[in-house]
């Protein structure tokens, strides 16, 4: 498959289901798409055409960061705060439950990495509705974010891969968000 990029890079950090159906669906739609991993030599099942590298390495190629991986995981997030200074992660995690933890998933990215700007999203968007386009699949992305321009960046992507979005207002309105699915 030959892409043509003509949107832009975009990073993720997760290579499980939903990061590699929303790369995939990001390379369709024109963007470069870089995976940020732990390890990128034992990340062999993203998609063809995508990049794989450290995570440091993948968050300096693009300005819009997926954050793909559980909260339990985002610990590993703060080494990296100088290479996320400016950058919009959009976190797309949910809970197992209700209230699970008093702060939403979000709002304790935000915390995690002050340099960034967080705008929830995607987390009502399904792994298979995005690698089959499934028209009966939630095709609406609600956004919560205290940066205007950080929420309209992802916007554009979601409008781009032919789904809409909903702005549900700051971020402290994720948690709201985060308990849809």
């Amino acid at each position: 498959m030959t892409v043509d990029h003509k949107q832009g890079a975009v990073c993720i950090f997760g290579t499980g289901d939903f990061g590699r159906s929303l790369g995939l669906r990001l390379l369709q739609a024109g963007y470069e798409v870089v995976f940020g991993s732990r390890n990128p030599k034992n990340s062999a099942l993203v998609p063809q055409g995508s990049k794989v590298m450290t995570h440091t390495e993948a968050a300096r190629t693009a300005q819009v960061i997926f954050i793909a991986v559980q909260r339990d995981h985002y610990e590993f997030l703060t080494s990296l705060t100088p290479a996320l200074e400016g950058k919009v992660l959009v976190d797309i995690s949910n809970n197992l439950k209700r209230g699970q933890f008093p702060q939403s998933n979000a709002e304790y990215l935000s915390s995690l990495v002050p340099g960034a700007s967080v705008v929830k999203g995607f987390n009502t968007v399904s792994a298979w509705a995005l690698q089959s386009g499934a028209l009966d699949a939630s095709r609406q992305v609600l956004l919560c974010g205290d940066d205007p321009q950080a929420k309209q960046a992802v916007v554009n992507i979601a409008h781009s891969l032919g789904l809409t979005t909903q702005d549900r207002g700051s971020l402290r309105a994720a948690g709201e968000v985060e308990d849809i699915p």
